[in-house]
């Protein structure tokens, strides 16, 4: 045992949390699972037993639901887990947290397995219904002696199936700060380039697939009336349930995939004619998310000379870098020092720091208290939980007397690098972007300068306690922009730095951002 902790040293140093991820993947799909499957199954006999040729045809309830479960199976669940977040409020008490993720999970879930019930519940034959009807057995006897009775397997496998598909859909609840493997995976072995964290997660989340898919198999066993029909039963749940579970270990590294788009091109690789030609010069810019209206007036200045300055938008701060060092863009400016550094030790890249932009202070907010000492006893805290944000966060609640941290981490300690808690605070890490949207849910959220101004919080006039900035090359903080150590020199990146740092760049920041973001030159 100890020299396998020692081959995966990441996964021994967080073991606890891995068995507390566990739980809670365990408990998510528990839970809603089983509402699923209750209000599912009811779902799915009435649109079998309403539709046409049921044995209650009635067009109007049936046109109704159909439509209704067509709505909600069309709506990615990233989005219905945004878009829940009041409801879920409303029915749970709490947006946030393993209870908060049950409502979405519920929601995202039960339009698929009633469609998968109505399914099952259409292969029992005809003749079966009709001669239950001239038997003068009623539509509640048809319904639980007749469809349900005989269709026992068939459910059984779909229930398998659903299941299934629940443990993929539960990786997403970390937005709300659910947990779970997937999360965990996520925040450790994906951001954090700790690929051990991912193997280990993979296969525990095999072993849910392989021990649900098992006992699915065996009351199949039991409960199917034709051997044949049992035998055929069993290749398709062993096949649908392993096409599942390769679709969901996809989707997690899919995490990883470079998911690009750009301001001026539908593709991120050079044209090779364009590059061959001497006008105009075309500089790929890589930066993370829509907030970039600083870049603006530097597009607009460089145009000036020929030079056309490419934004190209990644959707994860773990991408930029990786892809500068693979010559995808020519410069990137979305991190700070702290994070640069972390990243170029990490992964052996041959990056350089060329020149400075912005601070963007962290800033502690709350709808339930008004100032710092008002937060008690047993309070909860909302933090990112991206790796790079999420280390600020803590460092921010030091700093604000709340918490004490281990010193020797550095810059992005964890949620285990706490030393002492005098409060028993309870954290929930979150998608930096929802950070906002749950400040009802807890006592108080940590979020980032773009994500509050983006949600009408003013971190000069809201904040309880605001990051402390200062100037100067030694604040870890400090945005930078970064090219290849061996084009640093190369003189239409240098007019980039220089057309950045300019009056008129600052005063857009200052207008735009409102505080949220700090010119440093």
């Amino acid at each position: 045992m100890e020299k396998l902790l020692n081959f995966l040293p990441n996964v021994a140093e967080k073991l606890p949390e891995l068995w507390d991820s566990t739980l809670q993947t365990l408990y998510m799909v528990f839970f809603s699972g089983v509402i699923s499957f209750g209000i599912g199954l009811v779902i799915g006999i009435v649109l079998t037993v309403t539709g046409k040729n049921g044995i209650l045809c009635n067009p109007l309830a049936y046109g109704i639901l159909d439509k209704v479960m067509n709505f909600f199976r069309t709506i990615p669940f990233v989005i219905l887990l945004a878009s829940l977040i009041p409801l879920t409020r409303l029915i749970a008490g709490t947006a946030i947290g393993t209870k908060g993720a049950i409502v979405p999970l519920v929601f995202g879930t039960v339009p698929f397995y009633a469609r998968q019930v109505e399914a099952s519940l259409a292969e029992l034959e005809a003749g079966v219904i009709e001669a239950a009807k001239s038997m003068g057995t009623s539509p509640i006897g048809i319904i639980f002696r007749v469809y349900l009775r005989e269709s026992i397997s068939s459910l059984v496998r779909v229930s398998v199936i659903t299941l299934i598909s629940l443990i993929g859909l539960t990786a997403m609840a970390g937005a709300v700060g659910g947990g779970g493997l997937g999360d965990f995976a996520i925040r450790y072995g994906h951001q954090r380039n700790q690929i051990d964290v991912i193997y280990v997660t993979v296969l525990l989340l095999l072993m849910m697939v392989l021990i649900i898919q098992a006992v699915g198999n065996f009351i199949i066993k039991k409960t199917n009336h034709k051997i044949g029909g049992n035998k055929r039963m069993k290749r398709k749940i062993k096949g649908t349930a392993l096409i599942l579970a390769i679709g969901a270990l996809l989707g997690l590294a899919a995490c990883g995939s470079n998911g690009t788009e750009s301001t001026t091109a539908a593709t991120t690789q050079a044209d090779p004619s364009a590059a061959q030609a001497a006008e105009p010069v075309v500089i790929k810019l890589g930066v993370v998310g829509e907030n970039n209206e600083q870049w603006k007036p530097v597009q607009e200045s460089l145009a000036v000379e020929g030079i056309t300055l490419e934004l190209v938008k990644f959707a994860d701060y773990s991408l930029p870098n990786q892809a500068l060092a693979d010559g995808e863009i020519d410069l990137n400016a979305f991190q700070h020092y702290a994070f640069f550094h972390n990243e170029v030790a990490d992964k052996g890249l041959e990056l350089t720091v060329i020149g400075e932009t912005i601070i963007a202070p962290l800033g502690l907010y709350s709808e339930n208290v008004s100032s710092i000492g008002e937060i008690g006893q047993d309070a909860s805290i909302a933090i990112p939980s991206d790796a790079t944000n999420g280390g600020r966060a803590i460092k921010l609640l030091e700093a604000a007397g709340l918490i004490k941290v281990d010193p020797a981490v550095g810059y992005t300690p964890t949620l285990s690098d706490i030393t002492d808690n005098p409060l028993h605070l309870t954290f929930y890490e979150v998608e930096a972007a929802n950070t906002a949207s749950l400040l009802p849910d807890v006592t108080a959220s940590v979020i980032n300068g773009g994500h509050a101004v983006d949600n009408g919080l003013s971190p000069e006039k809201d904040a309880l306690f605001i990051e402390t900035v200062s100037e100067g090359s030694d604040n870890p903080y400090i945005n930078i922009i970064a090219a290849r150590t061996a084009d640093a020199e190369e003189p239409n990146y240098k007019k980039v730095v220089e057309a950045f740092q300019t009056d008129e760049v600052a005063k857009v920041i200052e207008e735009y951002y409102k505080g949220a973001y700090i010119p440093v030159w």
